[in-house]
């Protein structure tokens, strides 16, 4: 791997993340695989900067504890999703799912208060 690779990897430079980080992966992104998206959650939360992860999955999910899983998935229930989303959030559930968990964030963030 060539050494410029190495130093603008994220993965390589979370320890500089100390601003309140959200993050958004598909579950079949082929570009940014959901494991690395998860050692930048994992690294920025370690060292106690907020970080939100927000994942669109597609697959089967108990959903009884949801505080056993690292993960907030989006939507109400991941049982009725049938298919990942991949870079961009297409399926409607997703997207709106996106932008509320995004404006939730903010909000909280930047202290916004909504009527």
């Amino acid at each position: 791997m060539p050494q410029i690779y190495h130093d603008r990897s994220p993965i390589n430079n979370a320890e500089h993340i100390t601003s309140p980080l959200l993050v958004l992966q598909g579950g079949q992104d082929r570009v940014v695989p959901q494991a690395q998206a998860e050692m930048i959650v994992e690294s920025v939360k370690k060292r106690g900067t907020r970080c939100e992860y927000f994942l669109s999955v597609a697959r089967t999910c108990s959903c009884a504890d949801p505080a056993a899983s690292p993960r907030r998935v989006m939507g109400p229930c991941p049982r009725r999703w049938r298919h990942a989303d991949q870079r961009r959030f297409r399926q409607a559930a997703n997207m709106r799912a996106s932008i509320g968990g995004q404006m939730d964030f903010f909000n909280d963030v930047f202290g916004i208060k909504r009527d």
